[in-house]
């Protein structure tokens, strides 16, 4: 299984798994926010595809991430964000 930290906050926690089994692929979002009363870990989306749907997926992200790029003209490597305030692929950094 591989599980993949898309953000992490103060306050929330987001991730992804992908385990390979016989029916194809268990694609698991799970939250978490550790200053809940009661923290635990809660899973968002999760969904069977076949490798043709990873795939899909796959190059949808793709697309998104050269579409993101050639709007901004950034090259820059994209880091995860670790405030609330501070959305993914933020950069303080002068041009």
């Amino acid at each position: 299984m591989s599980t993949t930290l898309i953000h992490q906050g103060p306050a929330y926690e987001l991730s992804v798994s992908i385990e390979a089994g016989p029916y194809g692929h268990h694609l698991k979002f799970v939250s978490f926010v550790p200053i809940a009363r009661n923290p635990e870990q809660q899973v968002r989306f999760q969904a069977h595809l076949s490798r043709e749907e990873l795939a899909v997926l796959h190059r949808a992200i793709g697309e998104a991430l050269r579409e993101a790029l050639h709007v901004t003209g950034r090259t820059k490597a994209v880091r995860a964000s670790r405030s609330l305030s501070e959305p993914v692929g933020w950069d303080a950094s002068p041009e």
